[in-house]
């Protein structure tokens, strides 16, 4: 009995360390031990191989934007990395993302009058006579009104740059507007008018021959109480780009060079509405020699609200489109990152420009209250209309950026953003005050330079 136990108590102490044995072998083993690998074959057609894609690059080429060589971290808030072994961290691979709120100035457009820069000083003889004394300067309402001053907006950027060095970059700059108004009393105003729409008629008896003579009076001066205009500028913008990160450097820096397709849009917007007065002016016509009789000097009153109710407006926009080409170079110190790049666009502009005019709604109750046969022709014009052109415009841009990491991945960033766009229209210098219809749209008017600089802060997360 003894015997026996003794020899079973050597066969369960013969099996536990067997366990335990086979138990250490277990945990020494790398993750995913148990799996079988097969043996190798001789040779490997079309990338055949086990574990491997079968015809190499097929998919990449079918899927630009598929990353092959990472796999997503999401560690945004482990410790910042900060070694200077080796000249200093690594840039990051990956997904990346970043937001800055910006704050530009948009260019003023060109100097330019509201209305036509007729003088009736140089008016010929006959066509235009004892105008009140404010109008003899020419007009007084221009568009100064108009200045650079900063806009609000946003730009938004995400991509990825792989383990090859290769990545693409979205940009998005999302609705950076600027508005700004301005009200003028009783400005000196004129319209070229070049088929006579505004021309007044006179009736007079001529006191010789007692015969009634209908006289031109040619261009009537007219008077506004108030002209409000309001000039609104938007920019947006969308930009694809595929960029290669090249070695780094001697100096410790990194360069990308990027290249793809950018859309970018300056948006404009000119809103004029002008009330005139429920008065009426005097004007003294002098006497003319009508077959060799003279005839006696005449004092008339016609309404000086003849436009009253008035309003136009104009929007111009200006799509740019085209290839991108452009650079980065960027450098980590301890926390902190510098970036510097630039961008050139060479892009076609197709310019779409919507003008609407309502003019003279009151002209018909104005005649009947001032009991004047001046303007009997005039009933009021409103009309729409529209104007397409392409132009070639080159637009060049400059960021100077700082970044901070607070974290690995996480970190908050300041810069300078500067943009200057060649052949664009603006509103307010596209008007033609000498319109057939008294207000259309200019031609050619497409070779204005448009500058936008300001400061952008926000965040970025592993750029």
């Amino acid at each position: 009995m003894g015997k026996m136990l003794s020899k079973r108590t050597v066969i369960w102490l013969t099996a536990l360390a067997a366990a335990i044995f086979m138990a250490g072998r277990a945990m020494a083993q790398p993750a995913h031990s148990n799996l079988s690998y097969p043996t190798p074959h001789p040779t490997y057609e079309h990338g055949s191989a086990p574990f491997a894609v079968q015809y190499p690059g097929k998919d990449k080429f079918v899927q630009p934007f598929h990353p092959v060589g990472f796999e997503p971290k999401m560690d945004w808030f482990a410790p910042a990395e900060t070694s200077t072994y080796g000249r200093g961290p690594r840039p990051n691979i990956g997904y990346f993302f970043s937001y800055e709120r910006v704050f530009w100035s948009l260019a003023a457009p060109e100097h330019a009058p509201v209305g036509s820069e007729i003088n009736p000083n140089i008016i010929p003889p006959g066509q235009q006579v004892s105008i009140p004394q404010f109008f003899k300067n020419g007009p007084s309402l221009y568009n100064t009104f108009i200045n650079a001053e900063g806009a609000w907006g946003n730009r938004w950027e995400l991509g990825y740059i792989d383990t090859d060095d290769y990545g693409w970059l979205v940009s998005v700059i999302d609705h950076v507007s600027q508005g700004q108004y301005s009200i003028d009393n009783r400005p000196a105003f004129f319209l070229g008018d070049p088929n006579g729409l505004l021309d007044g008629t006179i009736a007079f008896t001529e006191t010789v021959s007692d015969n009634t003579l209908p006289v031109n009076a040619g261009i009537v001066p007219f008077l506004f109480d108030e002209v409000r205009l309001e000039n609104q500028t938007y920019l947006n913008g969308a930009e694809v780009s595929r960029f290669f990160r090249a070695r780094r450097l001697h100096s410790g820096a990194y360069f990308e060079l990027l290249y793809g397709v950018r859309w970018f849009q300056l948006a404009d917007t000119l809103v004029v509405e002008a009330e005139g007065t429920s008065g009426t002016t005097s004007v003294s016509y002098p006497g003319q020699n009508i077959n060799g009789t003279a005839v006696d000097p005449v004092t008339v009153s016609f309404p000086t609200n003849i436009l009253d109710a008035s309003f136009w407006s104009l929007r111009t926009q200006n799509n740019l489109i085209g290839p991108q080409i452009g650079m980065r170079f960027f450098k980590q110190r301890g926390r902190w990152v510098t970036s510097a790049s630039a961008r050139f666009l060479a892009a076609a502009n197709f310019q779409n420009l919507h003008m609407k005019t309502n003019l003279g709604t009151n002209t018909i109750a104005n005649q009947a209250a001032s009991n004047s046969n001046f303007f009997t022709d005039f009933v009021g014009i409103g009309s729409e209309r529209s104007r397409y052109t392409t132009t070639f415009s080159p637009l060049g841009e400059l960021r100077v950026d700082v970044a901070y990491n607070v974290t690995r991945a996480v970190g908050l960033k300041v810069g300078y953003t500067g943009m200057v766009v060649g052949n664009v229209s603006r509103a307010s210098t596209s008007i033609d005050y000498n319109d057939p219809n008294l207000i259309g749209i200019r031609d050619n008017n497409f070779n204005e330079i448009f500058f936008v600089n300001g400061i952008n802060f926000g965040f970025e997360i592993n750029r």
